[in-house]
């Protein structure tokens, strides 16, 4: 692209065989490292089927993948909104989504995870794309005011 180098997500089969050593050095933590070397090691054995993700329900997703090592609830949040396009969904764990709504709601106070869902769920099957917005809000404030990005 015009002369950038443009890097794509491995696929599962790659990060299996790679090792904790490998990521180290592009700046991920010994533990971050093992999560998705073993994250990856599961997609490929069979054991995960994120094929079967399709039609099953959020909280049984979310059941299924911290099931595994490493994996949280925002983690899995994240996935269903970003990786399967679920619009019903908030990841209110992730630090970044609870200073945005502490900052947008909450004159910059911290608000409880189970707060921001409350207030997540009035935006139904937007809460994603809404989430998304508030996180824009958060950079364009940060770039605005000089903080960079």
């Amino acid at each position: 692209m015009g002369g950038e180098t443009v890097y794509v997500f491995p696929e599962p089969a790659v990060l299996a065989r790679a090792q904790v050593s490998q990521l180290r050095a592009m700046q991920f933590s010994g533990r971050k490292a093992e999560y998705i070397i073993g994250l990856a090691r599961s997609i490929v054995s069979g054991s995960l089927d994120l094929a079967a993700f399709g039609d099953r329900p959020n909280e049984e997703i979310i059941e299924t993948l911290t099931g595994l090592r490493g994996l949280g609830r925002w983690t899995a949040e994240w996935f269903l909104a970003r990786g399967l396009g679920r619009g019903d969904v908030c990841p209110a764990g992730d630090l970044a989504v609870r200073k945005a709504f502490a900052q947008h709601y909450n004159r910059g106070r911290g608000l409880s995870e189970r707060a921001i869902r409350r207030r997540a769920k009035a935006w139904g099957p937007h809460q994603n794309l809404a989430v998304h917005y508030l996180l824009a809000g958060q950079r364009l404030a940060r770039t605005t005011a000089g903080g960079g990005t």
